[in-house]
């Protein structure tokens, strides 16, 4: 399908040569930063973003982010239906991390409706401009160490969600977290 609308499509290899006719990169979240089609691009100075980027960027809906160790699919999908029982007309869309596309997502919302999206760690390290209404953060506790190097990484990745907010934006934490 992604072949019959002109988009080249290769599998199972990141041969360099990708790299001379994009303008953008979507990275995969799985691909680590330290693959050396993701380096070279990196390099070059390439914009690589991850696919709730992407999502944020086309679309209008207003976002909530909910990222932690645990806890993120319930919450996120608990945050969508309660949502969607208290509006009217518009539409609550749990998306993301959560096995629901957050661009096949954003295509169908409108500026009335609301994204919950389930966010990783993974994820968030390729947001640039990704800016949640109220953002979550369900708990933290060690993981992933073997991607992000270390526990200091991961917590780092994690509160990335909070980048782009502002006084007028929400966070939402975990009141039993002893760290904070």
């Amino acid at each position: 399908e992604l072949e019959n609308a002109g988009i080249k499509v290769v599998v199972g290899s990141h041969p360099l040569s990708l790299l001379d006719d994009a303008e953008l990169i979507v990275k995969n979240p799985g691909i680590p930063y330290t693959n050396p089609l993701i380096a070279e691009a990196q390099k070059r100075g390439f914009l690589i973003i991850t696919e709730p980027e992407l999502a944020y960027e086309i679309s209008e809906a207003e976002l909530v982010g909910v990222t932690g160790t645990n806890g993120k699919t319930t919450t996120t999908t608990l945050i969508s239906l309660m949502l969607n029982h208290l509006k009217d007309k518009n539409k609550a869309y749990a998306c993301g991390n959560i096995g629901i596309s957050a661009v096949e997502t954003a295509q169908k919302a409108t500026a009335d409706d609301i994204l919950v999206m389930e966010l990783s760690s993974f994820q968030l390290l390729g947001i640039t401009k990704l800016h949640p209404k109220i953002a979550v953060l369900t708990n933290i506790y060690e993981a992933h160490t073997d991607y992000h190097g270390s526990r200091e990484n991961y917590v780092k990745a994690k509160m990335r969600l909070l980048k782009n907010q502002t006084a007028a934006d929400h966070f939402v934490v975990n009141f039993d977290q002893t760290e904070w």
